[in-house]
């Protein structure tokens, strides 16, 4: 999604009506005339102004202006239908979202989906979104699809719910239109510096793979927060650039995890937190 931009208030072009076909060459070229040469009155009246503006002293050349300082935000999975939610947005700092403040700063926010489950709370948040911010940008996620009502209908056309339990399943599927996407990255690279903002996981990552870093910072739900099961803590929104990218990983359990941990499809040993969650599920079976 692109930022609005500004209409000009500049009028469009206008062509001269050509004249109707029965005068002829004569008069098309006349019009020709009309059209690309300016009336010597307004040819005289230009001369004149420029050389007075000739004679005229130079005006005093104006202060330098302060150079604007861009930042650039990242966040994902506001479900902002959670009050809880909607009141964080809200509440942004103050220092975080400046249109253009007096230090020149200009801000932008990429919001990596997942907003609101109705259209109405999605307005009403990228409402907010948009006056804290100098742009927003926004990429749907499957919770911003809004077809609840036809959950019936699809549930007609699926009646049946089987699953197929195949353990290399996992290992060969994918997607070779994301993979493509994602190759993509590689190319559109200036100097080693891109950068790849997800979501829809709920959990925070922050990693450098093959030159190319990869960003989640969900909001997630409030219960998620609550036990901290997203594993960042006090980085959101998170600032990927200003004024060139911003070095600084930060830390996140998954990303920290696999940063230290090589990722083997033969390797089923589950996270060392993951694995004492379902220690303490398993307790109470």
């Amino acid at each position: 999604m692109t930022p609005h931009l500004p209409v000009s208030s500049r009028p469009a072009h206008f062509d001269p009506p050509l004249p109707h076909h029965h005068h002829g060459r004569r008069a098309a070229r006349r019009w020709r005339r009309r059209a690309l040469c300016p009336p010597r009155r307004a040819v005289r009246c230009c001369a004149a102004s420029a050389a007075t503006a000739a004679s005229a002293p130079a005006p005093a050349p104006p202060a330098a202006a302060a150079t604007a300082t861009m930042r650039v935000f990242v966040v994902s999975d506001l479900h902002t239908d959670y009050a809880e939610n909607m009141e964080w947005v809200r509440q942004f700092p103050a220092e975080v979202g400046a249109r253009r403040g007096e230090d020149g700063v200009v801000d932008a926010l990429v919001v990596a989906g997942d907003v609101a489950e109705t259209r109405d709370n999605f307005a009403r948040t990228m409402e907010v979104l948009r006056e804290q911010f100098g742009a927003v940008f926004y990429v749907p996620g499957n919770h911003d699809l809004w077809l609840r009502r036809e959950a019936a209908a699809m549930q007609e056309l699926c009646p049946e719910k089987r699953m197929l339990y195949y353990p290399y399943l996992p290992k060969v599927i994918g997607s070779d239109f994301l993979e493509r996407r994602l190759r993509a990255i590689h190319s559109n690279r200036k100097d080693g510096a891109a950068c790849h903002v997800f979501g829809h996981t709920h959990f925070c990552w922050d990693s450098v793979v093959d030159e190319i870093r990869y960003v989640q910072a969900p909001l997630a739900y409030p219960r998620e927060r609550k036990r901290r099961l997203n594993g960042g803590e006090g980085w959101l929104p998170f600032c990927v650039y200003r004024d060139g990218f911003n070095p600084e990983i930060y830390p996140a359990l998954w990303s920290d995890y696999y940063n230290k941990n090589k990722r083997e499809p033969e390797n089923t040993q589950l996270a060392p937190w993951v694995a004492r969650h379902f220690a303490k599920y398993h307790q109470f079976l």
